[in-house]
């Protein structure tokens, strides 16, 4: 993927690993130490409690203590990315600090937060080492998983850090999917079973997303279950006791479906041109998106239109633009976003000119060994989505990963107090005790408003997705700042209003550019969840 010169900004410490911390162990920590101080020498705090005590006592710095053990350990997974119900070879590498016996290796959907609803468990055996090496299955089914080394007894700390684990589609996984599809239908059209029919259509959908290849011994097979799908919005008419809202829910999952389908190269080239042909018809001509659903003819959508609307939508061929009045639509476009979009490079060294000096005062936030705190940019001043005036929106990065809502509250109290006069003024505090605790203030030199907050890592992935999205191609830049101006021009664009933000309308606009025929951007959202932002090549 092709980048821009100009540069967002960028933190410091990118990279650092170290395991979670366990929050309601370090919190009984701080009640032990201050219970009993002679034993705060012989187990010292760690993670979220050394962190709070530390900040506590004014971030004073203890006396040096005796070398630290080596804390180098990992998990390897071999291979990363396999297929269901095949062999995966797991290493373990403990730090060589003292570890439980009850340590346990466990595989969890990529997603899943935290360690409740583990795939399976196996336990582990060191036998006076630190290193051991085991095998297993991978799942049977496909997706993101991660390999996740703790302690039985505390589930919520991660020992090591985890390691991914992508489980793909091979043939036999596409030809089992396959049947389980026609297995359902036929339940369903003997039962009439809507919901069946809906979560069967769901999960062939993520099946036929994740094909990682071509199948051409396949493609006779799915070519018929395409034609069938197809056949069933029609069969849907003889079903008796159907709800009308039941049959569009039907009609819309057809759509997304035929939408994944379409989306897929490695499954478009292998379905039959008869089948492409009639998918194009179905998506273009008879679907409705008033309705979420399909009409057989243009007839019968005007008579649905007139029960449920009372107007009957008149069929019009659709002209092409006359050429005088496209370029003249071209150049007011080309003039309005020379206008509205701010000069990258500007905005760049704006931006980054703030997030130094604030991430200089970060620096100074004392912090107890093995403590790292960051700073890093999110929202439109690093989604290449802002302009010149946009508020800054920044928050501390803390590794090892914090809570306690104490912990960050005292850490943005640290920030403020530490921030020169000279630099920032026009101090808000009045958030510091929210649920999600905020800092505002305004960088003097650049006169833009900030905003500072600790641990938001969906927004930061956010802003890394928007930004791919950005530099994907120069028209989702223009598009989107026309858009903003347009609805920020009718007042629609508050969600405190009941409208939509301008985030929301951006993700409506990346959908309709993925949608158009050719699509202008890729979908990066069937990325790793394991991916960082990092460059790819979307070809």
């Amino acid at each position: 993927m092709h980048r821009g010169n100009a540069t967002p900004p960028r933190r410091a410490g990118d990279g650092v690993t170290t395991k979670l911390s366990d929050l309601e162990k370090s919190l009984e920590s701080i009640q032990l130490s201050q219970a009993n101080p002679a034993s705060n020498a012989a187990a010292p705090l760690s993670g979220g409690a050394a962190l709070l005590q530390h900040l506590q006592q004014g971030g004073r710095t203890a006396p040096p203590a005796a070398p630290a053990v080596s804390r180098a350990g990992g998990i390897q997974v071999h291979p990363s990315r396999t297929f269901p119900n095949q062999s995966v070879k797991i290493a373990v590498q403990l730090p060589a600090s003292p570890h439980p016996r009850t340590l346990v290796l466990g595989l969890f959907r990529a997603s899943l937060k935290d360690q409740s609803r583990p795939i399976f468990l196996r336990s582990l055996h060191f036998q006076g080492t630190t290193a051991t090496r085991i095998q297993v299955r991978a799942p049977k089914t496909i997706g993101e998983f991660e390999f996740r080394v703790f302690d039985e007894l505390s589930p919520d700390a991660l020992v090591l850090p985890s390691m991914p684990l992508a489980v793909l589609v091979d043939l036999p996984y596409f030809e089992e999917s396959s049947t389980t599809l026609d297995t359902k239908l036929d339940h369903a059209a003997t039962s009439q079973d809507i919901q069946v029919v809906v979560s069967a259509i769901m999960a062939y959908a993520r099946v036929l997303e994740a094909v990682p290849t071509l199948y051409p011994t396949h493609g006779s097979r799915l070519s018929g279950l395409l034609t069938r799908l197809l056949e069933l919005r029609w069969d849907m008419d003889e079903w008796h006791d159907k709800a009308d809202d039941a049959e569009s829910s039907v009609h819309g999952a057809l759509r997304s479906f035929f939408h994944t389908v379409e989306a897929n190269r490695h499954v478009w080239d292998i379905v039959s041109p008869t089948t492409h042909q009639a998918i194009d018809f179905a998506q273009r001509h008879e679907y409705c998106g008033v309705f979420d659903r399909y009409f057989s003819s243009f007839a019968s959508k005007q008579d649905y239109w007139s029960v449920h609307l009372g107007v009957r939508p008149q069929e019009t061929p659709v002209s092409a633009w006359w050429p005088p009045l496209l370029d003249a639509a071209n150049q007011w476009m080309a003039a309005t976003c020379q206008q509205l979009m701010p000069d990258l490079a500007s905005f760049s060294a704006t931006r980054q000119a703030i997030y130094e000096r604030v991430s200089a005062v970060v620096h100074t936030i004392p912090t107890p060994p093995n403590t790292t705190v960051a700073l890093d940019v999110f929202g439109s001043s690093n989604n290449f989505f802002g302009s010149m005036a946009s508020d800054m929106d920044m928050c501390l990065v803390v590794q090892p990963p914090v809570q306690d809502p104490k912990i960050k509250q005292r850490l943005l109290q640290l920030l403020v107090a530490r921030l020169p006069p000279d630099q920032f003024d026009n101090l808000d505090t009045a958030r510091l005790t929210a649920r999600i605790p905020i800092v505002m203030f305004r960088d003097i030199p650049s006169t833009i408003e900030c905003d500072v907050c600790v641990e938001n890592a969906l927004a930061l992935r956010n802003t890394r997705l928007l930004r791919t999205y950005a530099l994907a191609d120069p028209r989702v830049r223009q598009l989107a700042y026309l858009l903003k101006h347009w609805v920020k021009q009718r007042g629609i664009n508050n969600a405190a209003d009941g409208t939509l933000s301008s985030y929301g309308y951006i993700i409506m606009l990346l959908h309709y550019l993925q949608r158009t025929e050719p699509p202008v951007i890729p979908v990066l959202q069937t990325l790793s969840p394991a991916w960082q932002g990092t460059e790819i090549d979307i070809l």
